[in-house]
């Protein structure tokens, strides 16, 4: 019974209260969109990545057992075949880093943008309602 005089007198504006928790819920479902959006992205490219590595090694196997060549040769084979395996991988971290980076920046500026929407919904109910404690 007191909570329905509280709504009735307008302590409470119940309807605000719900529509503001619907955008919360808004706001982290989009979030959390954004973040398995992320995930299946860098899912997708460590798919690519592994394919692309195996590839590379075949062909490093396959060039290793060609009996033409020189040992000089075959040794300055493999110092390229490594150093551009090494360039690739750190490629590749800085790939997949910056994406769940994006990722992760755009949940959170959901989130931080709600966040604020919340604390001017908080500071408008008080100006509306100056006297409630």
């Amino acid at each position: 019974m007191a909570k329905q005089n509280a709504s009735q007198n307008g302590a409470f504006d119940v309807e605000a209260i719900i529509s503001s928790q619907r955008k919360n819920l808004e706001a982290l479902t989009q979030a959390n969109q954004y973040a398995v959006e992320g995930v299946q992205k860098v899912l997708h490219r460590q798919f690519e990545i592994a394919g692309q590595t195996l590839d590379d090694f075949s062909t490093m196997v396959h060039d290793l057992f060609k009996p033409n060549g020189s040992p000089e040769s075959w040794m300055a084979k493999q110092a390229e075949f490594s150093k551009k395996t090494i360039e690739n991988g750190l490629e590749n971290v800085r790939e997949l880093t910056e994406t769940v980076a994006q990722a992760n920046t755009a949940a959170f500026n959901i989130i931080g943008k709600r966040m604020t929407e919340t604390l001017d919904e908080v500071r408008g109910y008080g100006k509306q309602h100056p006297d409630a404690d």
